[in-house]
This record gives structure tokens, sequence and C-alpha cells, in this order.
């Protein structure tokens, strides 16, 4: 039995390099896993090459009613989303801050934070019913500092790392330990 047996992790960007890795790993560790991505090909042929029982949901991250939807059949199936890894997400270099669109900097936040503010929303009324939960926000070591042409994206990450810590302070009291970080953590526990 591995670490994360009778548990389920639901990621965000599963689709990705990083999002395939963190399922390869929690596989292998016991976790039942929930697939979010927008390639649908790409996570079903993950999940084929994954131990365990898995669901794959492919759609819009933004699409908040979508990703409810989503995390409603995978606590019918699985009874819980013991864990939210939220991987998903965009990058952009671009132009220098003072010649960076407006558009740019709205992609860049509705990619990044805007995802985690969907699956953050979906998953967390189950884990306050439950008393207990994990969020896990796997941003960047950019959000610690900017960059040359790359306003747009720090912002984001930032921005990301700022709710994860905001959501840490008022989701505690219902026993669901929110983390934010710039790289997957080598031994976290459900």
């Amino acid at each position: 039995m591995g670490q994360f047996t009778g548990k389920t992790a639901l990621i965000t960007g599963a689709s990705g390099n990083l999002g395939e890795e963190t399922a390869r790993r929690m596989a292998a560790d016991g976790a039942s896993l929930v697939l979010l991505g927008r390639n649908s090909a790409a996570l079903e042929a993950l999940s084929e090459t994954l131990p365990g029982s898995h669901m794959v949901a492919a759609l819009d991250l933004l699409d908040r009613d979508a990703v409810a939807a989503a995390v409603a059949r995978a606590e019918s199936r699985f009874a819980a989303i013991d864990c939210l890894i939220a991987l998903a997400g965009g990058f952009d270099m671009g132009k220098s801050v003072d010649e960076a669109p407006l558009q740019a900097w709205q992609r860049m936040q509705e990619l990044n934070l805007g995802t985690f503010l969907s699956a953050l929303a979906a998953v967390t009324p189950g884990m306050k019913q439950r008393g207990h939960g994990k969020i896990i926000a796997v941003g960047a070591s950019a959000a610690l500092k900017g960059g040359a042409g790359m306003g747009p994206y720090v912002a984001a990450k930032s921005a990301v790392m700022r709710a994860t810590e905001s959501a840490s302070a008022e989701l505690k009291q219902n026993n669901i330990n929110a983390i934010r970080c710039s790289h997957y953590p080598k031994n976290e526990s459900m």
C-alpha cells in the first residue's frame, strides 16, 4: 500500500509535463486521481498508463460551472476530493512592463489565477463539509521576484501565491491546509 492509498487527488493541468509527472507519482503512491485539463486525448492516454482508478475530464478550467460539475462527478465516484494539486497555468515571455498590452496582463491572470480559483471554488465546499483537505498551488520561482520581459507572468504567479496564502488563513479553521510552493513539494502527505 502506498502513502496515498484511499485518497483522491484532483490535478489541474494534468495533460502538461508537470501534471503528467505528478499524476504518475501520486498513482504510484496509491492515490485515485481526477485529471483535469484541455487535451482529452493526452488525459486519456495518461490515465491508461497509470495504476489504480482514475477519472478524466477535458474542460476549460476557466469555466467554473464545468469545473464544479467535474468535481461533483468525482465526489460521486470517489466519495471525496482529499487534495487539490493546482498546476494549470500559462507562460508568455513578452514585452516590457511599459509596453505589454492590458490583454497580455489579463490573459496571464486568467490562465494562472483564474484556473486556480475555479478549482479552489469547486473543491472547498466538500472539504469544508468533511472537515479536512489539502490544497497545493504549484507556482514558479518567477512568482518570488520580477524579471525582464515577464511582468504579466510574474504578476499572475505572484497573485496565485497570495491567493493561496489567503486561502490558508481562511480555511485552516476547517482543517484544510493550503500551501503554495514554487516547485512540487517532495514529502507532502494528504
